[in-house]
């Protein structure tokens, strides 16, 4: 899927509820784990985190539970000092 055909989730109201919906329509659920080795985990996924940009939590793109993309342009990631508290979110399908 292009990053064109994924709607920007939180610039809509009740933004929680459009990504689950979304998912939903696709047959598919997010979860979120966390883990003492982001190396534990293989192929792409988000990860959650502290932004650096202030004191709020920001999502990028990992790859083998490290980032590897930020949609904000600023690209700054996310805290990396705060690795310990990241959360790692799966797209998985509904059954």
């Amino acid at each position: 899927m292009s990053l064109e055909d994924v709607p920007h989730f939180v610039e809509a109201d009740n933004y929680p509820i459009n990504f689950h919906d979304w998912l939903v329509k696709r047959e598919l659920m997010y979860i979120e784990l966390t883990c003492d080795n982001p190396s534990e985990y293989w192929g792409h996924h988000i990860i959650v985190g502290r932004s650096p940009r202030g004191e709020f939590l920001h999502c990028v793109i990992g790859l083998n539970g490290y980032p590897i993309f930020d949609p904000h342009p600023s690209d700054a990631m996310i805290l990396s000092e705060d690795v310990e508290k990241w959360l790692y979110g799966f797209i998985v399908p509904r059954r």
